[in-house]
């Protein structure tokens, strides 16, 4: 324990790397939130033109009144909104991967002190795709796991049933993160999808007293700064805008301190 103790205390003397990655983390996800506001007043100018600022009800009564050749043309224009939404998405959703992988790319890139290259960019974005898919199906398999626990195991109502839901939810949330670091630390090395992936389990499991120790000064550290989201809140309640980003700002060094912090301790 007092190694993993050391190594905490290290990893918070890091401030270069943690600030340099909670850099190009945040530049980044301003860039995502940047797209995804766009597509949204894209979407909100089409259908407030198709609409003439007119109620539900007064489209309804409208239709009622106008001729077939108007409704016929109301139609076309229902289309044409519902292209442009369904192709919006799907470029959308792509933009975001692509913006998304370069999270990664330019940190472990740095953090291991690699050459940039468009061929290993290209490898992040299928990376991303295969861990999409293991969380989707991890978040399936932890909601079942707490719906089962509460069930068998009841810890009351209200909230001591609130604080035992969310600890769990965190353990959970936890337990992935340390796995998608370690899959993208192995990943980075050798920038082959499926073996990184087995690779970390490996790692993992060799590493697992490590890890283990970590996990529990991890938590505190989770335990403390929701202390600190929970204070905000208190004094910002009225202002959402400036609450968000203090939650997004201290999540993203959370992630950035974290990630070094596992490196030291897994490498």
């Amino acid at each position: 324990m007092k190694n993993a103790y050391a190594l905490y205390l290290q990893s918070w003397k890091e401030h270069k790397k943690i600030g340099v990655t909670f850099l190009i983390g945040g530049i980044i996800l301003l860039l995502l939130f940047l797209v995804v506001a766009g597509f949204g007043q894209l979407l909100t100018a089409k259908a407030y033109a198709l609409s003439g600022g007119k109620s539900p009800e007064q489209l309804k009564i409208g239709l009622l009144n106008n001729s077939i050749e108007k409704n016929q043309a109301f139609i076309d224009s229902i289309k044409s909104l519902i292209y442009i939404f369904v192709g919006g998405v799907i470029l959308v959703a792509l933009v975001l991967l692509f913006l998304y992988s370069a999270i990664p790319f330019f940190i472990w890139n740095y953090l291991l002190t690699q050459s940039y290259s468009l061929r290993r960019y290209w490898r992040w974005n299928a990376f991303n795709l295969v861990m999409a898919i293991i969380l989707l199906i991890y978040i399936i398999f932890s909601i079942l796991l707490v719906f089962i626990t509460n069930v068998l195991f009841p810890s009351g109502t209200g909230l001591p049933r609130l604080i035992f839901s969310s600890v769990l939810s965190w353990i959970y949330l936890l337990l992935f993160f340390i796995f998608y670091t370690a899959a993208a630390y192995t990943f980075a090395q050798k920038y082959k999808v499926w073996e990184s992936i087995g690779n970390a389990f490996s790692l993992l499991k060799e590493k697992r007293s490590a890890v283990g120790k970590m996990s529990l000064l991890v938590m505190g550290t989770i335990l403390l700064l929701y202390l600190v989201l929970f204070l905000t809140s208190k004094i910002l309640v009225p202002q959402t805008i400036a609450l968000v980003t203090i939650n997004l700002a201290l999540l993203l060094l959370f992630l950035s301190w974290f990630r070094i912090y596992l490196l030291k301790v897994i490498s």
